[in-house]
């Protein structure tokens, strides 16, 4: 030991450390040395010793405490702060007392989690096991000498096994212990249905998407009607002669033979290579659809017939209110289009070709307006003076002649229908019933004997349809297109020839194959 140069009062360090407090001494050390000792008297005079020789564990009698306990090396996940780990030291002199702190520096990067309350290191926060399981703590005790050491710890947090952390039902320990799926995870085969209602529900595997190895997974069977303990892929539920893994794989309606309720079922969307979720992608047979279509009225403000440039808007909207077509593009659900179309008025009277893209805000007709069961025309017109108003009622396409009155205005088509014969596309079944019979647009095929219904599709205004090589089992309404009865009792195939008439001529022939098997 070195002694620095001062006054010393009492015979030996030793004693002078066991009286410090009864003769008003007292004893530190400095927080850069833990080596170095000061004794500071009563009067403010101090004595410095420093020990010699790393590694030395004593001075004259005091030793250096030599490890710091805990009374556990955990606390538990989910409890409020102020869990308690009570401290104690290892150290040669009896009867030692000492002081704790939190010292920062390497491994006590989690010091600000716990509190040091004499000698108990508190929790201050409600610690949860699966976001952090283990902090890293540095912990100091000095004795009333001053000698003093420092100890890294790891204080792992206790997994509470009976709770729920991904609120599926199940607990921690059922998940990992009985079936074993994810506790952090509520659905951990991702099949869309959660793992405990999977267990306590549905007796489906909650590890195995595709619990019956059907090719579909069993929330998308749950969601549509279908059993994710039967193997039921081959099934078709809906009568549409897709089956229900085809269904799945297209994601269409297993339980609906017409998804996207078009007109044309399933099937036979994806026989003509069309869509069968997109009701715009439709099964017609050529590309011919015209992209116009010729439209004359009259329109008076008051009572008088309007003259000059009118400002017209045009719509076409399905019943539910959606809008198939508006002259610039820009309606939406039946709203009143942005961009209007000038059209010469003279004594009311105007003609123009909806479509015709060489005027000025107008785009073509889709082939979706002329292939709808119910498509109405709503028109809005301005004088210049009065603003834009809407024309009502909204009319049906298939009208020819019809009155729109707006209170000041009124607007008389005298000609909607299209200037060109019709086209005949293709069959469809009547009902759902029927829909497995119906192969494509232009083929059915049942066993003999079957009760059928057929509904023939054209394109534009049909006045008569006709047939030719329907078998006399059959039955056919020249006005509605409808194919009735039954197919032949005998195998055997039979080509019908089907046309469509209006004013303005003829379809061409439609070849249908009938099939008895």
């Amino acid at each position: 030991m070195m002694r620095r140069p001062g006054r010393f009062f009492g015979q030996a360090f030793l004693a002078a450390a066991c009286f410090a407090l009864a003769l008003g001494f007292s004893l530190f050390g400095r927080d850069d040395d833990p080596r170095e000792i000061t004794i500071v008297q009563p009067d403010g005079t101090q004595e410095t010793y420093i020990l010699i020789g790393v590694g030395t564990t004593s001075y004259e009698g005091y030793n250096f405490p030599k490890d710091i306990l805990l009374s556990q090396p955990s606390y538990n996940e989910n409890v409020a702060p102020g869990q308690v780990i009570i401290l104690s030291v290892k150290d040669a002199d009896i009867g030692d007392e000492h002081e704790f702190g939190l010292v920062t520096g390497t491994g006590g990067e989690d010091n600000a989690a716990f509190t040091l309350v004499g000698n108990e290191l508190r929790s201050n926060a409600t610690y949860d096991f699966e976001v952090k399981n283990q902090y890293n703590v540095r912990i100091s005790a000095s004795d009333i000498s001053g000698l003093s050491i420092v100890k890294n710890f790891v204080i792992t947090i206790n997994d509470d096994r009976t709770e729920d952390f991904d609120n599926d039902g199940l607990t921690e320990a059922q998940e990992e212990d009985v079936h074993n799926t994810s506790d952090l995870d509520d659905d951990s085969d991702d099949d869309g249905l959660v793992d405990g209602p999977e267990v306590t529900i549905h007796n489906t595997d909650p590890t195995k998407a595709d619990t019956e190895s059907d090719g579909m997974p069993d929330g998308w069977e749950h969601v549509n009607g279908l059993n994710p303990l039967a193997n039921d892929a081959a099934g078709d539920a809906d009568g549409d002669q897709l089956n229900n893994l085809v269904e799945y794989q297209q994601q269409t309606d297993p339980q609906d033979a017409d998804t996207d309720q078009d007109g044309f079922t399933d099937y036979a969307e994806l026989a003509a290579g069309k869509s069968p979720i997109d009701r715009l992608s439709l099964p017609l047979p050529a590309p011919n659809v015209p992209q116009r279509m010729n439209y004359a009225g009259i329109v008076k403000v008051g009572t008088t017939p309007f003259t000059g440039q009118g400002k017209f808007k045009f719509a076409f909207v399905e019943a539910n209110g959606s809008t198939l077509w508006s002259n610039d593009g820009t309606s939406s659900n039946g709203s009143e289009p942005q961009g209007h179309v000038t059209i010469a008025v003279d004594d009311g009277r105007y003609v123009l070709a909806l479509g015709d893209v060489s005027l000025t805000n107008m785009l073509a007709l889709p082939a979706s307006v002329f292939t709808r069961n119910d498509v109405r025309l709503r028109v809005w017109f301005d004088d210049g003076v009065n603003g834009s108003q809407l024309l009502s009622p909204d009319q049906r396409v298939s009208s020819v002649s019809y009155s729109m009155v707006a209170g000041w205005a009124t607007n008389a088509l005298t000609a909607r229908e299209l200037a060109r014969p019709p086209e005949v596309l293709g069959i469809a079944p009547g009902n759902l019933t029927h829909a497995p019979h119906v192969r494509s647009l232009y083929h059915v095929r049942a066993p003999t004997g079957t009760a059928i219904a057929l509904a023939l599709r054209a394109l534009g205004t049909v006045d008569t349809f006709t047939v030719e090589g329907l078998p006399s089992s059959l039955t056919f309404n020249v006005v509605s297109g409808m194919v009735e009865g039954a197919l032949p009792s005998s195998v055997g195939s039979h080509e019908v020839t089907l046309k469509a008439t209006n004013v303005y001529g003829t379809s061409s022939p439609f070849l249908l194959l009938l099939e008895a098997e």
